[in-house]
């Protein structure tokens, strides 16, 4: 029991922390899209969308364009920023990766506030086995990853609990 409650507060503290750690990757994103948008206006004007740059959009775009490989991790539009790409175009996927960032961090927030409770690290703990099914690369139904969760929970009991009689039935059958 000891070593549950242990292995619980290590899980416990590493949803809690990986959920804030995400919570501030986030906002650290937030803030250098706002920089650059920042130092930009986009105009219309009769011959189409016009860029009016700000002295520090150069430095502004850099640093975009820097941590664009973490802004595609959580990116879910289908917007990209790059070099050579016309001004307005990387201005324009700017706002809408902002706006979609935002609403990333709302739902990364609301899990943070759900990993605050205990109940949610047993259902992750109890999740285990078909996590690591999952992992492995298949793509079980709802109802067989609670079958095979709860199987092999009980399994892993059972073998905790008969640990030395299969020892000894091990050993006599190598020993026969």
């Amino acid at each position: 029991m000891k070593y549950f409650l242990l292995f619980f507060l290590a899980m416990y503290m590493y949803f809690v922390l990986k959920n804030f750690y995400t919570i501030w990757k986030i906002r650290k994103l937030i803030n250098v899209l706002s920089d650059y948008l920042n130092s930009a206006t986009l105009s219309n004007s009769c011959l189409g969308k016009c860029l009016i740059t700000k002295e520090n959009y150069q430095q502004c775009l850099k640093e975009v364009l820097f941590y664009y490989p973490v802004i595609a991790k959580f990116q879910t539009c289908s917007d990209f920023l790059g070099y050579g790409i016309p001004e307005t175009e990387n201005y324009i996927a700017a706002y809408r990766l902002y706006n979609n960032l935002m609403m990333r961090d709302n739902s990364i927030v609301h899990a943070f506030t759900e990993s605050l409770n205990p109940i949610y690290t047993l259902k992750r703990i109890f999740h285990f086995p078909s996590s690591f099914i999952s992992w492995m690369g298949f793509k079980p139904s709802i109802i067989f990853s609670r079958l095979f969760n709860a199987f092999s929970w009980i399994v892993t009991y059972l073998l905790g609990v008969y640990s030395q009689e299969i020892k000894y039935l091990i050993s006599t059958l190598i020993h026969k």
